[in-house]
């Protein structure tokens, strides 16, 4: 088994997990994709390289993860916007290669990306209808700085997902429309 993935598991889970794991190890698996209640998983994996949030914000990922995985170089679905998560993650891996941001975020958000010197991927889902409108979003001018400034040496891109909102404005649903990645030197 290389990949774990648990969809979902509601927080009222969080003791049964940590019960059902604890003592097991899975040093294979390289790639886990849980939800913040399933953060007792993390224990059991030293080897992961790429750590996916499938549900909430990452906060209790976090603690395992540095304890733990100390070879991980991919970010996945992880709100950094307060200071002390992001500043734990940048000291536990500072050579983080990828850090795939979802529809929440903003330019301040995306340029305190920057502390990770050594990314070579950013993903970003966007608001626009058409891939030319790509270009004159803010976010991305900024996540394309993240990259051109950095000490990553090599091929960097930036992978942006692009759709609108649709439906009520205070609850909008992303509508996908596509994917553009751009080589960012």
């Amino acid at each position: 088994m290389k990949i774990l993935y648990v969809i979902h598991a509601s927080a009222t889970m969080t003791s049964t997990i940590k019960n059902a794991f604890t003592g097991h190890s899975w040093p294979q698996v390289c790639s886990v994709m849980l939800p913040t209640s399933a953060s007792a998983i993390l224990s059991c994996c030293p080897n992961v390289e790429e750590v996916s949030c499938s549900h909430g914000d990452g906060d209790k990922l976090i603690g395992p993860m540095t304890k733990f995985c100390k070879k991980v170089h991919s970010l996945h679905g992880f709100n950094l916007r307060y200071e002390p998560w992001r500043k734990r993650l940048v000291k536990a891996f500072p050579r983080l290669q990828t850090y795939d941001i979802g529809p929440s975020h903003n330019s301040d958000f995306i340029y305190n990306l920057s502390e990770f010197a050594y990314l070579t991927t950013i993903a970003l889902d966007v608001w626009a209808e058409h891939p030319k409108d790509l270009d004159n979003i803010q976010e991305v001018k900024t996540a394309q700085k993240v990259l051109q400034e950095n000490k990553a040496t090599g091929k960097k891109r930036l992978i942006l997902r692009y759709g609108w909102k649709d439906g009520d404005p205070e609850y909008p649903q992303w509508k996908y429309i596509g994917t553009k990645t751009m080589s960012v030197s």
